[in-house]
């Protein structure tokens, strides 16, 4: 479980994150996904789903992206190898649009095509090297949901291509969650 750390001669804190929760995480496992989220969250808000989404960036050196759907809100936490943490959240009646980004393999095709004309003398190692230039562009190239959050910053929610379809999934079950959101909201005023 994360803790807060208060200093009260600097008025800082400091969010650590429990590395077996992390692994946890990292493996999609449902129960450490909400501990995670947990610490940024009210106590008593529901959270519907968490999905563990991938790593943006070379492999030992990228930022892990995790997603969070609960009663009230979007959310994504980035957390790289270095200890950065970063938190974004946005409420579902504020979302204006969303879109799920999957880029085009031409860009791909083009940086293929590159490596191999640099590297003609060593043919054989480049064949070696094409599946890892593969995966090591779409660690980079952006790819995954974005949520436009009204007069805000939009929650963007980095995916590994390969597990896109499970970002596409969680997007539905935000507009889902939206359109309950403004029902129960209307029903309140009414």
């Amino acid at each position: 479980m994360a803790t807060i750390i208060q200093n009260s001669e600097h008025l800082t804190a400091e969010i650590k994150v429990e590395k077996n929760i992390l692994q946890l995480s990292k493996q999609n496992d449902p129960e450490a996904l909400r501990k995670l989220f947990k610490q940024f969250l009210p106590e008593n808000e529901t959270i519907y789903s968490t999905e563990y989404l991938g790593i943006q960036g070379i492999w030992g050196f990228g930022a892990h992206s995790f997603a969070c759907l609960t009663e009230c809100r979007v959310a994504d936490i980035k957390i790289d190898s270095f200890g950065e943490i970063v938190y974004q959240d946005g409420y579902l009646e504020e979302i204006n649009s969303a879109i799920v980004v999957q880029p085009s393999k031409l860009k791909l095709y083009v940086v293929l095509i590159i490596a191999c004309v640099l590297a003609i003398p060593s043919f054989g190692i480049t064949l070696l090297l094409l599946p890892l230039i593969v995966r090591y562009y779409y660690r980079i190239v952006q790819c995954g949901l974005v949520f436009w959050i009204r007069e805000g910053v939009p929650v963007y929610i980095f995916s590994n291509r390969s597990l896109l379809n499970r970002a596409n999934n969680f997007c539905r079950n935000v507009a889902l969650a939206r359109e309950n959101r403004i029902k129960s909201i209307k029903k309140m005023h009414a």
